[in-house]
């Protein structure tokens, strides 16, 4: 049986990056270093390796150079 996966656009993606979120899970972004005033963050979820920028807790948080390719193309 095949599980349901929705599908997820840069739209999705973007929205919840913006928000602080993981833009594959959703999940909150936690704070893992602070490099040149900015937080470093990473996905709470354990399997998860995705990284961000944020200048602000829990908001606009940019990837790191490496995940960037989540926001280049659509995936379902």
């Amino acid at each position: 049986m095949k599980k349901y996966v929705r599908k997820q656009t840069i739209k999705h993606r973007l929205e919840r990056l913006k928000n602080g979120n993981c833009p594959i899970h959703g999940l909150s972004m936690y704070q893992i270093a602070i490099f040149n005033n900015l937080n470093v963050v990473e996905c709470s979820r354990k399997d998860c390796q995705i990284k961000a920028y944020e200048k602000e807790p829990y908001e606009n948080a940019i990837l790191f150079d490496e995940f960037k390719y989540l926001l280049e193309k659509d995936f379902s």
